[in-house]
């Protein structure tokens, strides 16, 4: 199974990926401060610039590598300020120890063979250099329910082929003799309906959705929705949605 590209998303990637500007600026401030030093790093998926763009405004020098050519058209719109090339995290386009440090983020889910761009970031990164890691912040109570819901009757087997969990991540890394710690997290709140939330999931507009086709997006839409009238009541409603932010760092020897 090969890795995901975001060519699909790219025109509306931004639109709806992105934090609030507290938050925002929060996570580059967070990034910043643990890359203090380090000259400069590598970001593996770095897709539109979300991370990057941020951090190079705060002084700090950033490369990028994405498989989507679609989203790495989109960061060349943006600034020439962070050089990016199109290639596969499994097999990076770099000799070792070229960074100083390495970024991944909302990343390696999307990877089946994802030690392999593990183990890949830390040989291009230099000794003593340091990795950084957000592995994406999973939704919680009603909002993951409908996730798992729609899956299911979507008859999606896979969704997220790559690591979603810190555990099988820190244990590669340490066997490579890094060491981990855990950031800061940075909450964020944003205001949605069960409906819009549905909505989106049923155009396709993430991609754990991106293995089932139209008609099975279609059924499994409509059955989250029969679900949430019968146990939620209205569609239409606001509640408030957690999003969580938690970036790991990791130390090479």
């Amino acid at each position: 199974m090969e890795s995901i590209s975001f060519d699909r998303a790219a025109e509306y990637y931004d639109r709806t990926r992105s934090l609030s500007d507290d938050a925002n600026r929060a996570m580059a401030d967070l990034l910043a401060k643990e890359l203090a030093g380090h000259r400069l790093a590598l970001e593996i998926g770095v897709g539109t610039g979300r991370i990057a763009l941020p951090l190079v405004e705060r002084g700090l020098g950033v490369v990028g590598v994405d498989l989507s050519q679609k989203m790495l058209a989109m960061l060349r719109t943006k600034t020439s300020a962070v050089p990016a090339v199109a290639g596969d995290a499994t097999r990076l386009p770099f000799g070792d120890d070229v960074f100083d440090a390495g970024i991944a983020c909302h990343v390696l889910h999307l990877i089946p063979d994802w030690p392999a761009a593990v183990h890949e970031l830390a040989r291009v990164v230099r000794p003593g250099g340091r990795l950084l890691i957000n592995l994406g912040g999973w939704d919680q109570g009603v909002w993951q329910e409908i996730e798992k819901r729609f899956v299911t009757e979507a008859g999606i087997s896979n969704p997220r082929p790559g690591a979603r969990d810190a555990g099988p991540v820190d244990e590669v890394l340490a066997s490579l003799g890094a060491t981990a710690r855990v950031l800061p997290e940075i909450t964020d709140h944003r205001r949605l309906t069960y409906g819009e939330l549905i909505d989106r999931i049923e155009s396709g507009m993430y991609s754990f959705t991106w293995s089932a086709n139209e008609d099975a997006r279609r059924r499994g839409a409509a059955a989250v929705r029969e679900w949430l009238l019968a146990e939620h009541g209205a569609l239409d409603v606001e509640h408030d949605k957690l999003w969580i932010v938690s970036w790991r760092a990791y130390d090479l020897p």
